[in-house]
């Protein structure tokens, strides 16, 4: 009997590397995604220190009319920051749902071979014990005969 085969094999394989190029295309956008939330944690943490600031001194009309202008700066950076972790969210889930169907390619294709394996492997089975049937019958007959 010979040994198994399985026809799809290099395509099973080709999947299970696209898996690994579609999981590692999501890291950039993890960093990417990293990085604006550090922004954005940084941005608000000014702005609790300003507004720290404000409460704790007496400040000229020049220094209030500065902070103003930051804190509108501010809050226009935080909701454009706002709208990046939105994008970089919606490219994150994209990204994972090529993942998850390349997934299901390739697992569509194991378990065809696990199938074929499986079948493969019975026949071999009824095989190994045909022989092992005629391996008996010829040295019962050369006992026999004696």
């Amino acid at each position: 009997m010979k040994k198994f085969e399985f026809p799809l094999e290099r395509v099973r394989q080709w999947r299970q590397e696209r898996i690994a190029v579609e999981e590692a295309k999501l890291e950039p956008l993890y960093a990417g995604r990293g990085a604006v939330g550090s922004r954005l944690a940084a941005i608000r943490e000014e702005q609790n220190e300003a507004n720290t600031i404000l409460q704790q001194s007496s400040a000229s009309s020049g220094e209030l009319e500065a902070l103003d202008t930051y804190r509108r700066g501010s809050r226009q950076m935080e909701q454009r920051l706002n709208a990046e972790t939105i994008e970089w969210d919606r490219r994150i889930a994209e990204q994972r749902q090529n993942v998850i169907g390349v997934r299901r390619e390739f697992e569509l294709l194991d378990k065809l071979k696990a199938r074929k394996f499986a079948a493969w492997d019975i026949e071999f089975q009824r095989d190994l014990e045909a022989q092992a049937a005629e391996a008996y019958l010829s040295k019962w007959n050369k006992d026999d005969q004696r």
